[in-house]
Order: C-alpha cells, then structure tokens, then sequence
C-alpha cells in the first residue's frame, strides 16, 4: 500500500513538473501593446487628463496625434512626455474626436469628448434671438439698428445656432464717413465661451484693404476685457513691413470694434462681451 501512494506522489509530482514546463512559454509571452484608455470624457477646463501606452518595448518607435470631429476646431491640447509613452491632455473647447498612439507601423486609438459648461447669459441670448429673430440660411438673425459712437456708426447682426451649430455668430459692420474707414468683424461663440472662428475686415479710401484672422485660441488682456481671441495672422502675400504695420492696426481696430460690441450688447441686453465668456 505503502509502495502504490509512492507511485501516485510520483506521478502527481511528475504531471505537475510537465504541465509547469508547457504553461512557462504561454506565462513568457509578450503582453499586448494597449492604450490605458479607450475612452475619455472631459468636462472642465485647466484640469489635465492623462493617457498611456502599455506594453511596449525598449525601442518602441512611438508618436502621438489626435484629430477634431469639427476641422473648425480644436477641442483639446497634448503634451507628449520625454519617454514619449504618455501625454497629459487639456480641454479648450466644446468637442470630439480621436487620439492616435502609433507604436512602430501599428495605431492604437482613443476617444475622447469634450462637454464644458455653458457661460452665463449664452442661453438667455440664444433664446431671445430665437424667439424675436427671423430665419435665415445662416440661422436665426436679430438686427440691430445703425448705433453710433464718436464719429463711428455701425450695425450688428446676431445669428442663432449658425450654420446649424451650437453657437451665435456676432457680425459687426461700421464705418467712419470722415476718415472713410470702413471695417467689420465676425466671431463665432461656442456655449462654452469660446471663439470658434473669427475675422476682422478692413478698407480705407477704398484702397488700402487687408483681412486678418485668428488660427488660436488663447486666454488674453483687450481693453480691460477676458477675451478668448488674441492671435491676428495675415495672409501670406503681404510683405514683412507691412505686417508689422497692419498688425498693430488691427489691433487697435480690434480693441475699438469690441468697445462697441460691448456698449451694444450692454444697452440691448444689459451685459457685455465678458459676460459672454468671449
């Protein structure tokens, strides 16, 4: 009897040794590469949200990239860190898209969605635009009459949900008669404050035109005012010196054009542009 359970430990002993040896080569194996996310929802600004890649090896040639849902717009920012194996993010608008780790010749993705609260006074006036506005192509549309300020006499219009889109367009167009100055400015607001796309206009004696726009958005001091557009860029068939010129032009076009807007919106709807968010 004595001998028999030797002979079972020893074959007991003996299976276990085989099946140790066959599972060590599956144990061995090489984890799959993952992002450390599939999904990422981010809902305030100045919060840094991270994303990693696992399991890659020591030489892993690794790049970042991330995509926009809206080409109009960039809803989000990436750090990428020194070993290249993680980014930070950070919300900057209302949006969606795709954030892409490439490790050698493979891509590995993330969503990510950017929902933001909405600015005070935003809704109350898309409401009232909708609600006193008529359609149009653009969206709804409310029309002030001429205001006048110094020697300047402007106009604005205001669209709701324009291009169908959560946002209000605010497009002004004033003149000087005296210095024949004649310019306009147009910006699109996102519920969450910020500018979307924007211009500003400008002709004088009728040939001295230029355009400017802005291609980022970043937090920024005009007139006494928290403004989201700050970054004038002029097309490439102007000169350097005339850059330098137009650009402090703008400028001071820039701040003139928001001083109106304000008083505008001020004595139609008892608040201004900062209240806006913009």
């Amino acid at each position: 009897m004595k001998n028999f359970l030797k002979k079972i430990t020893a074959a007991v002993l003996a299976l276990a040794m085989v099946i140790t040896v066959s599972a060590t080569p599956a144990q061995a194996a090489k984890k799959k590469v993952k992002l450390s996310k599939k999904s990422i929802t981010m809902t305030a600004k100045g919060v840094p949200y991270s994303l990693s890649v696992k399991n890659t090896s020591k030489n892993s040639k690794i790049s970042w990239s991330f995509s926009s849902a809206d080409p109009d717009s960039t809803p989000i920012s990436i750090s990428i860190a020194a070993d290249k194996r993680s980014v930070t993010i950070m919300a900057l608008t209302g949006g969606s898209g795709t954030i892409t780790c490439k490790v050698g010749k493979k891509k590995y993705k993330c969503k990510y969605k950017v929902t933001l609260p909405v600015v005070p006074n935003f809704q109350t006036l898309t409401d009232y635009i909708d609600q006193n506005g008529i359609f149009s192509p653009k969206g709804t549309q409310i029309y002030s009459d001429p205001q006048t300020s110094g020697d300047n006499t402007y106009s604005v219009y205001l669209y709701s949900h324009y291009g169908d889109t959560d946002s209000i367009c605010i497009d002004m167009n004033g003149g000087n008669k005296t210095t024949q100055s004649y310019w306009s400015l147009t910006f699109l607001i996102s519920a969450d404050g910020n500018v979307r796309t924007f211009s500003l206009n400008h002709r004088q004696n009728s040939i001295d035109d230029w355009s400017a726009t802005i291609d980022e958005v970043k937090a920024s001091k005009i007139a006494g005012k928290n403004t989201s557009a700050y970054n004038i860029v002029f097309p490439q068939y102007l000169t350097t010196p005339q850059i330098a010129s137009y650009q402090k032009q703008a400028s001071a076009q820039f701040k003139s054009s928001l001083a109106l807007l304000d008083t505008y919106l001020n004595q139609k709807f008892g608040y201004g542009v900062d209240t806006l968010g913009f």
